[in-house]
């Protein structure tokens, strides 16, 4: 029977009086539940093998509004949720950019592992997996800087270190966004905003040129 006819069936025993009835009207629940929920079942599993998660999840939760305790719909939710938990992580990650900040590189080093641990591996899940360890590698790479100065002012690099006075001075960097300052007494800081990139080395000349006095 189709789902109209289990319905239909409910329909007119829940008119009827008598234990047989009453049999007969849980029998035809029961079937109708069982129809409504392997359908949504159905339909969750079709969305997953399309990688749609989200239609996944919906299909769940429409088979567990029918059925609370369907023990396949709670296992389905669960597996599903993990990659919408994935998917949107990644997105709030900012890429490829994002990268030279420490705090999103922390964030991707994380979501890595995740998808390790949880063993998520749809078709976006993979490539990009593959990607940013790629892009992680290249953005952990120290790059060449050269620094020159009049040897009067002293250097600091914020987050680096203090460099104190210098003529020319190479050092190796993790690609990033740096602060460089120069200072010394009677004279104006010079400062600089450094962007340090994979593969390309930078060179920069910062010195106290602006009396006070």
């Amino acid at each position: 029977m189709l789902d109209a006819d289990w319905a239909q069936a409910a329909k007119l025993w829940a008119q009827v009086d008598g234990q047989r009835a009453r049999d007969y009207l849980q029998q035809a629940r029961a079937e109708l539940q069982f129809q409504q929920t392997r359908a949504l079942l159905s339909e969750a599993i079709a969305a997953q093998r399309q990688e749609d998660w989200q239609a996944a999840d919906t299909a769940y939760l429409k088979a567990l509004a029918v059925s609370p305790h369907l023990k396949a719909a709670h296992q389905g939710r669960g597996q599903v949720a993990l990659y919408i938990k994935a998917h949107r992580r990644l997105d709030e990650l900012k890429l490829p950019d994002g990268l030279y900040d420490k705090v999103i590189r922390a964030r991707a080093k994380e979501w890595l592992a995740f998808v390790k641990e949880k063993k998520l591996n749809d078709r976006k899940i993979t490539k990009t997996r593959t990607d940013l360890a790629a892009a992680l590698k290249l953005a952990q790479a120290p790059v060449s800087l050269v620094l020159t100065s009049d040897n009067q002012s002293d250097i600091e690099i914020y987050g680096v270190g203090k460099l104190g006075r210098l003529e020319r001075q190479t050092l190796q960097l993790v690609p990033g966004d740096y602060i460089v300052v120069a200072s010394r007494p009677g004279y104006r800081d010079a400062r600089a905003t450094l962007k340090v990139r994979p593969g390309k080395p930078t060179t920069l000349d910062i010195r106290c040129t602006e009396s006070i006095q």
